[in-house]
């Protein structure tokens, strides 16, 4: 009778690694933008509220099954582009191709060209609340 919390990962936001240290470089070059078709949707959560969500759920013991650790607020990848072209003073209308995503960053690539449109249902219902629910706060704390 052991309580069993699985978790699930949306992409990590953070100063220090994670998905958007690769996608800076283009933006810092003036040839941001859309990785691949810009329509698939990412599910994304802050550093903070991961490592929040964490502590969330070991302190409830009531909680227990499997948990999605994004933000409430899932976009797409073109909009991603957009926010971060806006917040670094950089265009974002280059396209990038595919397989150059693929050949720069290897699996993480591959994941940031997949649609997924993961919500934290579970976590709302136990009454977590994020501080990053929105994808424009969270760039600024991080691109800052």
């Amino acid at each position: 009778h052991a309580r069993v919390v699985v978790v699930r990962f949306g992409l990590v936001f953070g100063q220090n690694g994670g998905p958007l240290q690769k996608m800076i470089l283009p933006f810092k070059l003036f040839a941001g933008g859309p990785m691949g078709s810009g329509s698939q949707w990412l599910s994304w959560v802050h550093i903070e509220d991961l490592m929040s969500a964490i502590i969330f759920a070991l302190e409830m013991s009531s909680i227990n099954g499997t948990f999605n650790l994004c933000a409430p607020n899932p976009v797409r990848n073109r909009e991603l582009a957009k926010m971060m072209g806006r917040i670094l003073h950089r265009p974002s209308f280059f396209s990038v191709p595919s397989f150059v995503i693929k050949v720069f960053m290897g699996e993480m690539g591959k994941s940031l060209l997949q649609s997924q449109k993961a919500l934290p249902e579970n976590l709302l219902r136990h009454g977590f609340e994020f501080k990053y629910a929105h994808l424009q706060d969270a760039l600024e704390a991080v691109l800052a």
